[in-house]
């Protein structure tokens, strides 16, 4: 919960190009947006 409150938190101020990006590389299964 800790790290993917804090992940999300990064994600809202980067765009959504690098949103997914860093989603996919960072959880990677786990994001499945």
């Amino acid at each position: 919960m800790d790290k993917r409150a804090r992940e999300r938190d990064k994600e809202k101020g980067l765009p959504a190009s690098k949103r997914r990006a860093k989603g996919k590389l960072v959880e990677g299964q786990i994001t499945t947006d």
